[in-house]
């Protein structure tokens, strides 16, 4: 059995900066991104 590992990231952010995160996500190795289907303020400290 093979383990794969993916990365959270919030989507709070121009997409040009989210396909850029992405990307390095990708380049350190990470097989998946995962994003949350819905949005909230409930956590104003992980946006900046």
């Amino acid at each position: 059995m093979t383990r794969r590992f993916g990365i959270f990231t919030l989507q709070h952010a121009p997409l040009d900066a989210l396909t850029e995160r992405w990307r390095r996500t990708e380049e350190m190795g990470f097989d998946s991104v995962w994003i949350a289907d819905r949005t909230t303020t409930q956590y104003p400290t992980l946006l900046h």
